[in-house]
């Protein structure tokens, strides 16, 4: 009798911890934010870069990441963009 307690505690204790981890909303997928990427090489000039990333910028795209070695001549620019709800 004395080993079930501690079972059945487990068993409570990771129950919880499974619920806890569901979405509070209870909303379908459907209804979640969608986002698109975009991976552009970007020149590593001043000038010509922040011309690029303002066009992008002023089209909804949002920079996450740059990527590429400091010597290179390009980088790699990660964007990302909300997707209209469907």
């Amino acid at each position: 009798m004395s080993k079930r307690i501690p079972v059945a505690f487990g068993v409570i204790l990771c129950l919880a911890l499974v619920l806890s981890l569901l979405p509070l909303t209870g909303s379908p997928i459907s209804s979640r934010e969608m986002w698109e990427y975009k991976v552009a090489e970007i020149r590593r000039d001043p000038k010509r870069s922040e011309r690029a990333l303002n066009a992008l910028g002023a089209r909804g795209w949002e920079l996450v990441a740059v990527d590429g070695p400091d010597k290179r001549k390009k980088a790699l620019y990660t964007f990302k963009r909300r997707l209209p709800e469907q």
